[in-house]
């Protein structure tokens, strides 16, 4: 399991990997491609490892631009090959909402 950070702009995306680089270990957090699961998004997302749900919306509701957190489960099959069980929208923060 793992969660991942939905922007809708590519530049947003990158503006949160800049924010997450500077607040946590670089190496703990991945510019990633989305799972086809997700639908609403640029194509990219942030990926912070090694943090608490607590963790995940804090830093989500600290985001300046519009945001969406997923919860994505992962199946590893009989021959060790990783796969989406599912991805799930556990939050989203209020930018530019009407």
């Amino acid at each position: 399991m793992y969660y991942l950070f939905v922007f809708t702009k590519t530049s947003d995306t990158v503006k949160a990997y800049e924010k997450a680089c500077a607040l946590y270990s670089k190496q703990n957090v991945t510019i990633m491609p989305i799972p086809n699961q997700i639908d609403e998004s640029c194509g990219l997302a942030v990926s912070i490892h090694d943090l608490d749900i607590c963790e995940q919306v804090r830093f989500l509701a600290g985001l300046d631009t519009p945001a969406s957190l997923f919860k994505v489960d992962v199946d590893i099959d009989k021959k060790g090959s990783k796969g989406i069980q599912a991805a799930v929208k556990v939050g989203q923060n209020q930018i530019g909402a009407p």
